[in-house]
């Protein structure tokens, strides 16, 4: 588990010209640019970038460089991770159609015949992650200005800031390839949902308001601090690599008594990933007051009637066919509102229930599919949603889920995807007793109170195990090959109001 501390540091700008070397200079092609324009690129300002490793305080051992026009489509981690490592220097390339080198550098001077570049090579972009300590080790700042002082005293490149910078680490710098698209971001992509379906995490420059989303995809969740803890690294990194961005995050933390260091500890990890909205619970859980406190923690993120809410217990874990965003997208376009899925109980070899590892990947930990949900759990008391295995997964703002979160509270109001996704249920884990006991009790007059009876019942009978050799449960090894989302995509828009009968024939196939 990786716990990030992020730093706030101000540098003021007033003080460039002293930081900054006095030997620069921009050239012009030719007589093509005005003095005001070569005045602005001379500014000290632009040079700043190349000073920061000097200026920070030494306990940050990396940092990343952005424009202000820059948008971050994507979970930064992966950058940070895995790149500024062996090299200095990682960038982001812009697109050979926009910028190459042999536009800016004068590759017929002597003094760059040492220097392994090509005219036809990519100019670097305005996206750097500088690893600050190796920086500093190699000079690289007094190694800038050399260049920037032999770039005065006689034409070595045209216009820019960056021209010193891409000479200086020629070929030493590890570049982020696609994970940073620098062009124009109206031509990278056309709405922000079509970006995350690639690889970019970065985007830059974004001159035009219109590539902004307009709606947003929001991922709401409540976790028990008493119960949760092991399963909420694998909940946040499978969420975080399906595309929702992490200020998209509506998290609920759940306390029956007052714990604040461990409340501190959790909500410094969330803030770490770059989530932000953070709502603490302490009380007795009841599923109707889960339900009033998401709806407040969604008004209080201001969660549009046009946006998307992913919403997932802490068990779960949704497999959609693409990228939620773009998946999400192209549901609205067809007139679908409200997206189902079906549980997969997900359980170990043996049925113990056995702690969650951060050391291996959860499926390989509960390598079954069991049918526990509808065998064990639901046994006919109530003839409602509970009985049958699924699960509401994502839905528009405009709607709302019912107090236990299944379906959609207005399913009449609703058009719903006719297909049910699936949703790997890691619940037969160790916890789960006292979590049982406690839902017993509490909630011992609703389907939930018993539903936990029938679950203690099945373990207490079964020596604290599921029983994975009872045919009623269907038990069969989990094939990440044969395994798909969902088996079949609707043909027509959704024509709303018309009733649409779930197809469940293909369960447990």
């Amino acid at each position: 588990m990786y716990f990030w501390t992020c730093f706030s540091f101000v540098v003021n700008f007033r003080e460039a010209p002293d930081i900054v070397t006095r030997n620069r200079k921009v050239w012009g092609y030719r007589n093509e640019h005005s003095l005001g324009a070569l005045e602005k690129l001379n500014e000290p300002a632009n040079y700043l970038r190349f000073y920061l490793p000097q200026i920070l305080p030494a306990r940050i051992k990396k940092f990343l460089y952005l424009d202000v026009d820059t948008i971050i489509a994507g979970d930064l981690r992966r950058i940070f991770l895995s790149f500024a490592n062996k090299y200095s220097l990682s960038a982001g390339l812009q697109s050979v159609q926009t910028c190459t080198l042999g536009k800016q550098i004068l590759f017929g001077d002597s003094r760059l015949q040492s220097i392994d570049l090509k005219a036809s090579d990519p100019c670097i972009s305005s996206v750097l992650l500088i690893n600050r300590e190796l920086w500093s080790k190699e000079n690289r700042t007094e190694r800038i200005e050399y260049w920037l002082d032999s770039n005065a005293k006689k034409k070595l490149w045209h216009l820019g800031s960056f021209p010193p910078l891409i000479i200086e680490f020629a070929n030493q710098f590890e570049p982020m390839n696609n994970l940073v698209a620098d062009n124009k971001g109206y031509r990278v992509a056309n709405h922000l949902a079509d970006l995350t379906a690639t690889e970019s995490i970065i985007v830059h420059p974004v001159k035009s308001l219109s590539f902004l989303p307009l709606r947003r995809v929001w991922l709401q969740a409540t976790i028990s601090l008493a119960h949760d803890l092991p399963m909420l690294p694998h909940f946040l990194s499978h969420y975080l690599d399906a595309g929702i961005l992490p200020h998209n995050f509506l998290m609920i933390l759940h306390l029956a008594e007052r714990n604040d260091t461990l409340f501190y500890k959790v909500s410094a990890l969330l803030r770490s990933k770059g989530i932000i909205y953070i709502k603490k619970w302490i009380g007795q859980y009841s599923s109707k007051e889960m339900n009033e406190r998401r709806q407040t923690l969604r008004k209080k993120a201001e969660v549009s009637s046009d946006d998307w809410v992913v919403h997932a217990d802490s068990d779960m874990l949704h497999q959609f066919p693409a990228k939620i965003a773009s998946f999400l997208d192209q549901m609205r376009r067809m007139g679908y509102d409200a997206v189902y899925g079906y549980y997969q109980d997900r359980v170990t070899a043996d049925g113990t229930l056995q702690n969650i590892s951060n050391h291996e990947k959860i499926e390989q930990q509960f390598p079954l599919v069991c049918h526990i949900s509808t065998q064990v759990v639901q046994l006919n008391r109530y003839n409602s949603s509970l009985n049958i295995p699924m699960k509401l997964l994502a839905y528009r703002g405009y709607l709302q889920e019912n107090q236990g979160g299944g379906r959609v509270r207005n399913e009449k109001e609703a058009c719903i995807f006719p297909t049910l996704l699936r949703t790997d249920h890691y619940k037969w884990v160790w916890p789960l007793v006292a979590k049982m006991e406690l839902r017993k009790v509490v909630e011992r007059d609703l389907p939930f109170g018993y539903q936990a009876t029938n679950v203690l019942s099945h373990l207490n009978s079964n020596k604290g195990r599921i029983n994975v050799s009872d045919p009623r449960l269907n038990c069969r090894k989990y094939d990440s090959d044969s395994e798909i989302p969902a088996s079949a995509w609707p043909i027509n828009q959704c024509k709303k109001y018309e009733k649409i009968d779930i197809d469940m024939s293909n369960l447990g196939k």
